[in-house]
């Protein structure tokens, strides 16, 4: 996996404060921050040692016990955002394959929303993956792309029975993350 090294933007993690991260991105990165926590190094968890969610297995390079929330902010937009053109989605939509992108990688985030809206699952987010997206009605992508996640975390603790202990916390996630969008297309459609 190609990951660029950090961005020297600042980035200020507080939603009222004028930032480069914009509004649709910093909110769906302070869920990720929230659920992530601190610093671990889990013997268990094929992440390996991580510190908001950022993983060294990905990041050799940088420091992961001394990582600040700004510098895993940074990480996250241009990384894992603006890489899966979340920019380009419906908020509530990006906010799915964001988190999916972060707690499942990228590729699948992007083959299994192409895979939602019927368009060949080459794993490039282009046109004509987001005008199929804005053309499928929303809560019910939602609710398939959550069913899909699910099932891919099935399918990785039978892969590695070790992994079961992570199944709540990752199922409670997928579904907490649905209900943060299907609120988010609440608002969307209230403003329409």
């Amino acid at each position: 996996m190609n990951k660029k090294l950090l961005h020297n933007k600042t980035t200020s993690l507080n939603a009222s404060t004028n930032t480069n991260i914009p509004t649709a991105a910093l909110q769906a990165i302070l869920s990720v921050l929230k659920q992530e926590g601190g610093y671990v190094n889990n013997p268990t968890d094929n992440g390996g040692e991580t510190n908001f969610g950022i993983a060294k297995r990905w990041y050799p390079h940088l420091d992961i016990k001394n990582l600040t929330r700004e510098q895993a902010a940074d990480i996250y937009y241009w990384d894992y955002w603006c890489k899966n053109k979340c920019h380009l989605m419906p908020p509530a939509i990006a906010t799915m394959v964001f988190d999916t992108a972060v707690n499942q990688g990228g590729s699948f985030a992007r083959k299994t929303l192409q895979m939602l809206v019927g368009v060949s699952q080459d794993g490039i987010i282009g046109n004509q993956t987001i005008a199929a997206t804005t053309l499928t009605n929303s809560n019910l992508l939602l609710i398939d792309y959550s069913k899909c996640r699910a099932q891919r975390y099935s399918e990785l603790v039978e892969k590695d029975t070790s992994q079961i202990v992570f199944l709540i916390g990752w199922l409670n996630r997928t579904f907490n993350v649905l209900i943060e969008c299907q609120l988010l297309l609440a608002k969307d459609t209230k403003h329409a």
